[in-house]
This record gives C-alpha cells, sequence and structure tokens, in this order.
C-alpha cells in the first residue's frame, strides 16, 4: 500500500508493507501526468515502513533495491574435544 502526496514539484510517496504493482502503475500515472503538465518533479520516496520486503520495479531498465531486514544471530555453542 502506498501513500502518494504532491504539491508543486514534489511527489512523495510513502510505502506501507509491500509495493505492489497496482500501487506502482498508481505512482505512474501521477508521475507521468505531473512531468507532462509540471516538468521535472523532485521525487521522495520513504520505504521505511517497508522493511524486510524486497521491491522490484520495471520501468525502461530494471531497478532492483533489497531492504535490509533484521536478523537474529544465534550464540555459538562451545566446542568440546574429547
Amino acid at each position: 500500500m502506498i501513500n502518494i502526496e504532491h504539491r508543486d514539484r514534489l511527489v512523495a510517496v510513502t510505502v506501507f508493507g509491500e509495493f505492489a504493482l497496482a500501487d506502482y502503475k498508481e505512482f505512474e500515472e501521477l508521475e507521468n501526468y505531473k512531468i507532462q503538465f509540471s516538468g521535472p518533479i523532485d521525487l521522495l520516496f520513504d520505504l521505511r515502513e517497508m522493511a524486510g520486503f524486497t521491491l522490484d520495479v520495471a520501468g525502461g531498465d530494471q531497478v532492483r533495491a533489497s531492504m535490509p531486514t533484521t536478523s537474529v544471530a544465534s550464540p555459538c555453542s562451545p566446542t568440546t574435544s574429547g
């Protein structure tokens, strides 16, 4: 799910959970409209609420951004020789 805010030249997109294909299409439609009627835009993607997911977006060239996930290291068990 995404939330898109736009004013003047700024388009700010906040991604919550997953960035689905339908979300990308919604963003792409607004982006194309803004560029067509307003010229170049400033774009801000806030991915902080998307932790743990991988984002694949095809738009001209393929862009792949992998979000870091939190991992817990397991304690090392002592080895004994015997």
